[in-house]
């Protein structure tokens, strides 16, 4: 369980909403499929690199990596990426929506994981609050729009692109 916003961002609405983010808090960015075990500068934009987790920095967590090895199997090149290993802390993600879809079944997100194991280490109502002025300035610079199966708040960038599929 947690707290979650469908949301469809282009983009330069991810570039509006990093502003936002770094504006207010010291933010670390994770990818999901990372070439390094480090946090990135932005949202990058390859699809693979979705979902992103947000880290606010004010809330104490260490991120720790693990390295995958696999076999592209088209090209039977060996490669390696890293992912998060402990992907629950105090961290939002941000899942992009599919917005070349014709139909979606699922709509991006921005999400608060609350399936904490144990006792969360981070203050839970803080980072509620930041999570809550985070959705609250998506949906104040969104419009909902229905797409397929889904309806997220869409920023100005994806309305645009949404207009132009229909």
């Amino acid at each position: 369980m947690g707290q979650q916003l469908a949301i469809a961002l282009s983009l330069d609405d991810e570039t509006s909403l990093l502003s936002f983010l770094c504006e207010f808090a010291e933010i670390e960015i994770y990818r999901s499929w990372s070439p390094m075990p480090s946090s990135v500068q932005s949202f990058s934009s390859e699809p693979e690199a979705s979902p992103f987790r947000i880290h606010n920095t004010a809330f104490g967590w260490e991120p720790r990596f693990e390295r995958v090895d696999y076999v592209d199997k088209h090209t039977g090149r060996a490669g390696s990426y890293y992912r998060l290993a402990n992907p629950h802390g105090p961290l939002l993600e941000y899942s992009r929506h599919p917005i070349g879809a014709k139909a979606p079944q699922t709509a991006g997100r921005l999400y608060w994981s609350k399936a904490f194991a144990s006792p969360p280490q981070y203050d839970t109502t803080a980072f509620g609050a930041w999570y809550s002025r985070v959705a609250s300035w998506l949906r104040r610079h969104g419009t909902k729009i229905k797409h397929g199966a889904t309806e997220p708040w869409c920023l100005p960038g994806a309305r645009l692109l949404l207009a132009n599929e229909a």
